[in-house]
């Protein structure tokens, strides 16, 4: 999707580490003030994917207060406990790759004038011009997803039939790695089955290609 054409543009040597903590700050208010599930999780995704296409060699961390860090532990021990096991890895792999900086404040403190100026917590502007897909993405349904989820039983249906008359091959599914680099990084998790619950990847997709149907439009 070319996602890291979003630092086109930028030739100054400040410029660029400026212009991803500004979409750090912009990602986390989806996290820190929305009230759905969803919408947090993909902000997490969001942040996720800025961090690692950094197109410079030190990069920029997220700066991150404590309210900030309360609240995502508490959506990362939900998610942990409804067994969304993707998000939790998705974070734990930022948490090992030292994407946060722990900070007291949301900006860097001084007496500039540029500093004494700016924010010095988050504002709560998200969604003011897009409450019409608020309301699309909080009465996603899972019902909507029936057949794509009977897809997806055929195929693991297929898959074991494989399995079993070729029992030399051998299979690493992604629910094991998830689980295996959680245990790793978090500690035990829950007891899980062997199939990852995909309810939360299937309305992510939806909600991409509405976002994407509307900036064709």
């Amino acid at each position: 999707m070319n996602f890291s054409l979003i630092f086109l543009g930028k030739y100054r040597r400040n410029e660029l580490p400026h212009f991803t903590q500004m979409c750090f700050d912009c990602i986390k208010k989806y996290i820190v003030f929305d009230t759905s599930n969803y919408i947090k999780i993909g902000a997490l995704y969001l942040l996720y994917g800025v961090f690692n296409k950094q197109p410079i060699k030190h990069y920029v961390r997220i700066r991150l207060v404590l309210e900030e860090f309360k609240v995502l532990s508490a959506l990362m021990a939900e998610m942990k406990a409804q067994n969304h096991v993707e998000a939790c890895y998705v974070y734990s792999k930022l948490l090992k790759d030292n994407a946060f900086d722990f900070v007291y404040s949301q900006c860097h403190l001084g007496l500039e004038n540029k500093v004494l100026k700016a924010d010095l917590k988050l504002r709560d502007d998200i969604f003011l011009t897009d409450r019409g897909l608020r309301k699309d993405v909080e009465t996603v349904d899972a019902e909507m997803f029936k057949d794509i989820k009977d897809v997806d039983g055929k195929y693991q249906k297929l898959l074991k039939d494989y399995i079993n008359k070729n029992p030399d091959v051998k299979f690493t599914s992604y629910s094991e790695l998830v689980n295996k680099n959680l245990n790793e990084l978090l500690g035990p998790t829950e007891s899980t089955s062997t199939k990852v619950d995909d309810a939360l990847s299937l309305k992510r997709k939806t909600i991409k290609e509405k976002a994407f149907r509307s900036a064709k439009k």
